[in-house]
């Protein structure tokens, strides 16, 4: 379970992995490792990365199969309201000045992150956005390679060209976004009775 800042520090931690393991002998200079948005893909250099890897969260939605979580409970804490799961969809993008380098480095991230599918909470607690304490320790994030149609592609190529070079779609899944909002909570059950209706006791 993870505060709000958790989609912002799973990306970083996939940016941290990337760092952590990427052949640097294949880019000319210091690779950077960024964070994209919408407009990254339409600004112009040097505004814009040129050498390195870039994560771009595009579509972030609710987890289909956890939409109906149950009080989240802590026996040091109050019950507090439900946590809500999501799915981060990102689009992964390696950048190089030369196509053939660029895609040396799109092959080498995808079997990267096949390789190591699964963030735990001590890594992703090390992401600078997360405080330390983003992710409880028994809590561990799946990346799933997630090819896009070629519809959805196509409308990504529409709205970021000319700047829309080789890339991969993955789907971070079922991170927990906690809520801090208690649930009011009854006084325990003393005595319990049992009445019979008076009609029951004609029928008998």
């Amino acid at each position: 379970m993870a505060h709000s800042s958790a989609i912002s520090c799973v990306c970083k931690a996939l940016l941290k992995s990337l760092d952590d393991s990427c052949p640097k002998s294949e880019f000319m200079g210091t690779p950077a490792f960024e964070i994209y948005q919408t407009e990254s893909f339409t600004a112009t250099p040097p505004t814009v990365v040129t050498e390195g890897f870039t994560i771009f969260p595009w579509r972030i939605l609710p987890n289909a199969q956890l939409r109906n979580r149950s009080v989240r409970r802590d026996p040091a804490l109050p019950p507090k309201r439900p946590s809500l799961a999501v799915d981060i969809h990102l689009l992964a993008t390696p950048w190089a000045s030369e196509p053939e380098r660029q895609l040396r480095l799109l092959g080498w991230m995808m079997r990267h992150f096949e390789d190591h599918p699964q963030l735990d909470a001590n890594f992703l607690n090390s992401s600078p956005t997360s405080g330390g304490t983003c992710f409880l320790p028994d809590e561990m994030v799946e990346l799933v390679c997630d090819p896009l149609a070629i519809a959805d592609l196509l409308g990504l190529w529409d709205k970021f060209k000319p700047r829309l070079p080789a890339s991969m779609t993955y789907v971070a899944r079922g991170i927990l976004l906690d809520s801090e909002i208690e649930m009011p909570v009854g006084a325990p059950v003393q005595t319990r009775t049992v009445q019979y209706r008076a009609d029951a006791e004609n029928r008998a």
